[in-house]
């Protein structure tokens, strides 16, 4: 969670323009963006990871049943 909080700071700091004026809807609508973001990233990485696995075990699946055959 600290880390969330850090990163999602860092972020946000970065994102505001140095006359900018904190708002509680320009934080709550940047803090959105941040996290909605993250979730789209987790999604993606954790959908490549399952097919990179689904392939491997394909992979093994196919040369364990040649190697029966042979």
């Amino acid at each position: 969670m600290f880390k969330l909080l850090k990163n999602a700071i860092s972020h946000l700091t970065g994102q505001k323009g140095d006359d900018d004026e904190w708002t509680v809807r320009l934080l709550r609508n940047n803090l959105h963006k941040y996290i909605t973001n993250r979730e789209n990233a987790d999604r993606k990485r954790s959908s490549k990871f399952r097919m990179k696995v689904l392939i491997l075990l394909s992979a093994w699946l196919i040369s364990q049943i040649r190697s029966v055959k042979s």
